[in-house]
């Protein structure tokens, strides 16, 4: 993840020009969802910066006066790259029915280019390829796939570890594709696309006028 920060004296006036780059690369990745977790938010609030930032600070004229923030143009370049990455969700105990879902992403683009004030119409890149969602009704545990891990004796417990006797189909050594590992956990394939681009134009206007933001143009 990079993260750029620029800021630009315009010519001929006081106000600053402030650009934000965001680069975020990610490949070869499993991630297991929580839904106790909160880094998304944490992200969110590192993109977007805290109402005190070095930009604010520096807005302070020699005079002691402050600038108007909220009228400094800011710019956010968003790059986001998923490639071969999946999302593992397991269905927590304390719902009635078990269950575990697995997205397999072949590459995702977004990419924005975010001016705030807003302008009249933002407008966002999506581009999708080779996604498949599997499904099973069984909460498997991940015990087989911890112990498959670079320096899993260090970061786990011993309980995260040891695979039971009857999960021994996951843990197979002749086991050499995920295709085959989700085959032997009963998992199936419900949902399958091939490619996807998309350009999503959002109206703030249009959206006090007659409440709908977006619109999607293939």
């Amino acid at each position: 993840i990079d993260i750029l920060l620029r800021k630009d004296q315009q010519d001929n006036t006081d106000e600053n020009f402030h650009e934000r780059s965001v680069h975020i690369s990610i490949y070869d990745m499993t991630y297991r969802y929580d839904m106790d977790s909160t880094w998304l938010q944490n992200l969110s609030t590192l993109i977007k910066g805290s109402n005190k930032s070095n930009f604010d600070q520096d807005c302070e004229t020699a005079a002691g006066n402050k600038c108007e923030t909220s009228s400094i143009p800011t710019l956010l370049n968003l790059f986001v790259n998923f490639t071969d990455c999946n999302l593992d969700y397991t269905s927590p105990r304390s719902f009635k029915n078990a269950s575990r879902v697995i997205l397999r992403v072949g590459e995702v683009r977004f990419t924005s280019n975010v001016l705030s004030p807003s302008v009249s119409v933002q407008a966002y890149k999506l581009s999708l390829s080779d996604l498949c969602i599997h499904i099973c009704n069984y909460r498997h545990p991940h015990n087989a796939e911890n112990a498959l891990l670079s320096c899993a004796h260090r970061y786990f417990h011993s309980e995260d570890l040891f695979v039971l006797g009857s999960n021994q189909r996951t843990s197979n050594q002749s086991l050499t594709s995920l295709d085959n590992v989700l085959s032997r956990m009963d998992f199936v394939s419900v949902a399958m696309l091939d490619a996807l681009d998309a350009i999503i134009l959002c109206s703030p206007r249009l959206k006090n006028q007659n409440g709908s933001s977006s619109r999607t143009d293939p």
